[in-house]
């Protein structure tokens, strides 16, 4: 299904969100609009190449969304409250049909034409996120147009010091 490594650290999100808008913006070279709004520097726990494969399964999935839509956009938001970073990818695409979006995260559940997707990126992206002690969901868009897609993770307690075990 994927691969799975041991370890994992905190690391500065906003820098693994702006390396990934970078590299997709240059994979669309242009064809589409890709924002960023960035709200949160802090570090989360977890795995780099983890977030890093589950934002570009998430920035792909959004750019052929909008690839046949006039004035097509994909935003990427990150922000954090109560523990969670949120990395937020909404796009102004067709959006999930109503009939798979309780089952959007199944291996081989698909929106894309047939032999254009295997329905595995999502799957495994959750599972990613999960093995990470966050999660993946689909969130509902205003006026129903378009998806957006959340990847949580936990925030890192980067720089605090550790409070000592009381000694008996």
């Amino acid at each position: 299904f994927s691969r799975e490594r041991d370890g994992g650290s905190s690391f500065a999100l906003h820098e693994v969100v702006a390396r990934s808008v970078r590299m997709q913006r240059m994979a669309v070279a242009g064809r589409i609009g890709i924002d960023e709004a960035v709200e949160w520097d802090g570090h989360v726990a977890g795995h780099r190449g983890r977030v890093e494969q589950v934002l570009a399964n998430l920035l792909s999935n959004a750019s052929q969304a909008v690839s046949s839509v006039p004035g097509g956009r994909v935003r990427v938001g990150l922000e954090a409250a109560d523990g969670l970073a949120a990395v937020r990818v909404l796009d102004n695409g067709p959006g999930v049909p109503e009939d798979l979006r309780e089952r959007i995260f199944e291996p081989f559940v698909t929106t894309k034409p047939e032999g254009e997707g295997t329905g595995l990126g999502l799957a495994i992206s959750r599972r990613l996120a999960a093995g990470m002690g966050g999660r993946l969901y689909l969130e509902p868009v205003p006026g129903d147009s378009g998806a957006c897609f959340v990847l949580e993770l936990p925030v890192a307690n980067v720089g605090r010091p550790e409070v000592p075990a009381a000694v008996a």
